[in-house]
C-alpha cells in the first residue's frame, strides 16, 4: 500500500510540474509565474482527490524557513550581477542591519 501511495504522490507532483511547463509555453508566461499557477491549481485540487500531503500548519513555517528560502537565497545570489551589487551595496546597507 505505501509503495503504491509514494508512486501516486511522485506522479502528482510530475503531473503538475508538467502543467506548469505547459501554461508556460501556451499562455507565454514567466516560469514562475506559470509554476504559482499550477501549485495553486494543484493545492485546490488536493482535497477533491482525497490526497493528503503530510504538511500541516504548525510545521509549514520550518518548511519554508529551512527548505523554500535557502534555494531562493542561493539562486537570487548565483545569478546577481556584481556590478549591479556594489551599485545598489551602500543604498540597501541599512536594510541589512535593521537601522
Amino acid at each position: 500500500m505505501e509503495v503504491e501511495l509514494l508512486v501516486s504522490r511522485i506522479l502528482f507532483v510530475i503531473g503538475f510540474s508538467i502543467l506548469g511547463l505547459l501554461l508556460s509555453r501556451i499562455l507565454r508566461l514567466d516560469s514562475s509565474i506559470a509554476c504559482v499557477i499550477a501549485g495553486l491549481i494543484a493545492g485546490l485540487s488536493l482535497p477533491y482527490l482525497m490526497f493528503d500531503t503530510g504538511i500541516r500548519a504548525h510545521n509549514l513555517q520550518d518548511i519554508v524557513f529551512n527548505v523554500i528560502l535557502p534555494i531562493l537565497i542561493f539562486e537570487s545570489a548565483w545569478y546577481i550581477d556584481p556590478a549591479i551589487m556594489r551599485r545598489w551595496l551602500f543604498p540597501s546597507l541599512p536594510l541589512f542591519i535593521g537601522a
